[in-house]
C-alpha cells in the first residue's frame, strides 16, 4: 500500500512539472521564422559601392572595341523624353545608389517641385531642361543617403535603397511606388513595359560595361568601358539591336539600357550593356512617384 501511494505521488509530481513546462512554452515570445530570416538577411545583405572611383561603386579595368558586320539591322528602342538629370552624389562616399536614387528624385521633381525644394527646371521649345546641380541637389543627396543608411566603406543595400527612397519621398508628401522587375534575371518584358509607361528602372549589378555604339554602313562599332564591382544605376530607356547577315540569319543581338552612369569622369547619360556576358544583374526595380 505504501509503495502504491509513493508511485502515485511520484506520477503526480511529474505531471505537475509537465504542466508548468507546457505553460512556460506557451507564454514564451519566440521569433517567427520570417523575422529571424529577415534579421539574418539584413545582417548579411550585399551592399553596392566597391572601392575605387568615388562615388561610383567599381573599378575600371579596360576599354576595348568590338565590331559587328551586318547586311540588315533591326532596332527596338525607347527613351523617356525627359531623360534623367545629370546629377551625381559627389558629397557622399560610396554613394552610387544615392546617385541612382537622386536621378529618380530629380526626374520626378519636374512634376512635384517639393521633391527638391526651391529647385525647378525650365521648359524651352518643347523641351524640359533640368536645372544644374546646386546646393539644393547636394542637400537632397545628403538627406537621401541618411534615409538609405549609406555608409562610408559600406555602400547601400537593396533594402536600404528601397526603404530610403520611400522614406524620402514620403517626407516630401508624395508616394514612391516600387515594384520588382527581377525574377532570377532581369525581366525584359517587365522593365520595357515599366519604362514605356513613364516609370524609371533601377538595377543593381556586379560588373558592368558602359558602351558607345555606332551603327553605320554595314558595321556596328561598340566601344566598351568595363568595370568591376557592385554598382547601382537608374535607367530611363532601353535599346535592342539585331544584326542579320546577307542570308537573313541573325548573327548578333545586343541589349542596352539608357542610364545615368554615376561616373564623374565619363558621360553621365550613357548606355550600359546587358549582353556580352560581363554584366551581372543582381536585382532590379521599377519606380514611379506620384
Amino acid at each position: 500500500m505504501e509503495k502504491k501511494f509513493a508511485g502515485t505521488f511520484f506520477i503526480a509530481i511529474v505531471f505537475a512539472l509537465m504542466l508548468v513546462a507546457l505553460n512556460c512554452v506557451g507564454t514564451m515570445t519566440l521569433p517567427r521564422a520570417s523575422e529571424a530570416f529577415a534579421a539574418e538577411t539584413e545582417t548579411n545583405e550585399k551592399t553596392y559601392a566597391a572601392s575605387g572611383i568615388m562615388p561610383l561603386g567599381g573599378t575600371i579595368t579596360n576599354t576595348y572595341t568590338e565590331t559587328v558586320s551586318y547586311s540588315r539591322v533591326e532596332t527596338e528602342e525607347y527613351k523617356n523624353p525627359y531623360s534623367l538629370p545629370p546629377y551625381i552624389a559627389e558629397n557622399v562616399s560610396d554613394g552610387c545608389a544615392v546617385t541612382a536614387g537622386g536621378a529618380v528624385i530629380g526626374h520626378f521633381d519636374r512634376l512635384y517641385d517639393e521633391l527638391i525644394p526651391n529647385h525647378s527646371g525650365i521648359s524651352l521649345g518643347g523641351r524640359y531642361i533640368y536645372r544644374p546641380q546646386n546646393a539644393q541637389v547636394d542637400a537632397m543627396f545628403l538627406e537621401l543617403a541618411a534615409a538609405m543608411g549609406t555608409g562610408t566603406g559600406m555602400g547601400t543595400s537593396v533594402s536600404g535603397y528601397i526603404s530610403g527612397m520611400q522614406s524620402y519621398v514620403s517626407g516630401k508628401g508624395r508616394t514612391a511606388s516600387i515594384s520588382s522587375v527581377y525574377n532570377g534575371a532581369l525581366n525584359e518584358s517587365e522593365y520595357k513595359s515599366a519604362l514605356e509607361s513613364g516609370k524609371l528602372v533601377t538595377i543593381f549589378v556586379d560588373g558592368f560595361e558602359l558602351t558607345n555604339l555606332i551603327v553605320s554602313g554595314g558595321t556596328a562599332t561598340m566601344t566598351n568601358t568595363r568595370a568591376t564591382g557592385a554598382h547601382t544605376l537608374t535607367a530611363y530607356g532601353y535599346a535592342v539591336y539585331r544584326f542579320f547577315n546577307a542570308a537573313g540569319s541573325l548573327v548578333r543581338e545586343e541589349k542596352f539600357l539608357h542610364v545615368n552612369s554615376g561616373f564623374s569622369e565619363y558621360d553621365l547619360l550613357t548606355t550600359v550593356r546587358l549582353t556580352g556576358g560581363f554584366c551581372t544583374v543582381d536585382d532590379g526595380y521599377s519606380i514611379n512617384i506620384y
